[in-house]
């Protein structure tokens, strides 16, 4: 695979701390912060193979590519940080790209102020984050397109957050031993990217030959979902398979809602990361 540009990595932690400083906290979020604004959710010809350093370049990847970035870059500016593999339903991804019948999925384990926290919540840009998770509450389907519906993309560094595993209870099949190195998960008899003996890194490799083209195809779906502005209604879905919105008044203003318009409110200001 491809190596990583540590003069990007370098640049990027350099920048951070020109505006929030060193305190690992601050710093930390940051970091979190540019992946999740910097690089949209979606698939390169490259999939999990695919490096920090291209993952860079392209500015899009999923969420194994991703994790390796987000891994990179806390490292480069001195957290520790580590791959957590994990075996993933993979309804998690249904209606917006065929997938094997589980997934591979790989989320960040980072060491601050002396607490392993573990992440995910960098995988969705904010604008197909919402517009997931809206479309997740008009269809009273708790995950799909990419996303759960309660997914976040605001993480204070003291907690863990999660935008594709934010019910692990019920969405991870397996949690396997964490790793330093992502290709030694890659090699293991845990990987699921597998069709028969190919690897799916394999079977997306002669879209190499044409990036833009094949990247247009395999993020189409993506994309509408992304650029859809034809509603912008804060749409939320409660415990009860219910669902309300700004446009449809709650029934029960007493029941307890699994998500809240205030939440989803603060969330998406708080999305909006350190200046």
């Amino acid at each position: 695979m491809p190596g990583t540009t540590s003069q990007a990595l370098s640049q990027i932690v350099a920048d951070a701390k020109n505006r929030v400083g060193t305190g690992s906290i601050p710093l930390a979020i940051a970091l979190h912060n540019y992946v999740r604004d910097e690089i949209q959710f979606g698939f390169t010809p490259y999939f999990d193979a695919a490096s920090p350093d291209m993952t860079l370049k392209l500015g899009t990847g999923h969420c194994n590519p991703q994790a390796w970035l987000m891994v990179e870059l806390f490292r480069a500016a001195g957290f520790q940080a580590r791959f957590r593999p994990s075996t993933i339903r993979n309804d998690v991804l249904k209606g917006l790209v065929w997938t094997p019948p589980i997934l591979s999925h790989v989320f960040t384990e980072v060491l601050v102020e002396g607490s392993w926290k573990r992440l995910d919540s960098y995988i969705a840009d904010p604008p197909f984050r919402d517009a997931v998770v809206r479309k997740l509450a008009a269809e009273h389907q708790s995950c799909g397109y990419g996303c759960h519906v309660s997914a976040t993309g605001e993480w204070d560094g003291t907690q863990d957050a999660f935008s594709q595993i934010a019910d692990p209870d019920t969405m991870v099949i397996e949690l396997h031993d964490a790793v330093e190195d992502i290709d030694t998960f890659y090699r293991s008899d845990d990987y699921q990217h597998r069709y028969g003996p190919l690897s799916l890194n394999l079977m997306f490799a002669p879209g190499r030959l044409a990036v833009p083209l094949a990247m247009a195809v395999l993020n189409g779906p993506v994309n509408r979902l992304r650029n859809n502005t034809a509603s912008s209604a804060s749409y939320v879905w409660n415990e009860d398979g219910g669902i309300s919105s700004a446009d449809v008044p709650a029934q029960n203003k007493e029941q307890k809602h699994a998500t809240t318009q205030e939440a989803t409110k603060s969330q998406n200001a708080k999305d909006k990361g350190p200046e």
